[in-house]
């Protein structure tokens, strides 16, 4: 960013010289991150089908924008539950969530889910930001197997990927 500054008396005059520092960086350089926690049972056992609840929790609100300079919006409830991708026969609904900025923008949202498959996908098709404009990237959310203590568990895990919108 750039800042001008020009001062012009109440009595008249001229303006003043004008005042220009350049390259001013915002102090908040890091994008925001999430963690997530699952829960996830196969029902009925054996089927390949599994329910249970995905928690988000971002370390700071989160913003999205649409498209290149059409400017932020706060990623409240509403938009995630119209914006959010998935594939298969997967149902999602949003439990519980809870913002951390006056604006309505998410910190934490729960998600409980059914008739998940491994492989399944959920995403936020959008770049998420923070307030100062630090990308994230597209959130993926991914059902899979992974073996922890030499027992194969069903867990999401949680990505951003960045999304060409197309500018810069």
């Amino acid at each position: 960013y750039d800042f001008y500054a020009v001062a012009k008396s109440p009595l008249g005059g001229n303006d003043s010289v004008i005042a220009v520092v350049r390259n001013i960086t915002p102090a908040d350089v890091t994008p925001p991150t999430v963690v997530i926690e699952s829960m996830v049972i196969e029902k009925p056992v054996g089927s390949g089908r599994h329910i249970g609840a995905i928690g988000l929790t971002f370390s700071e609100p989160v913003y999205y924008m649409v498209g290149e300079n059409t400017g932020l919006k706060p990623l409240t409830v509403v938009d995630f539950e119209r914006e959010m991708r998935k594939l298969y026969n997967i149902n999602v609904t949003v439990n519980s969530s809870s913002s951390g900025a006056s604006d309505g923008a998410l910190r934490l949202i729960t998600l409980g889910f059914t008739a998940g498959q491994i492989g399944e996908t959920i995403t936020f098709p959008y770049n998420i930001y923070d307030a100062s404009r630090n990308i994230a990237g597209s959130l993926v959310l991914k059902l899979e197997n992974t073996l922890e203590n030499n027992v194969l568990v069903s867990k999401w895990t949680a990505s951003f990927i960045k999304v060409n919108t197309g500018g810069k």
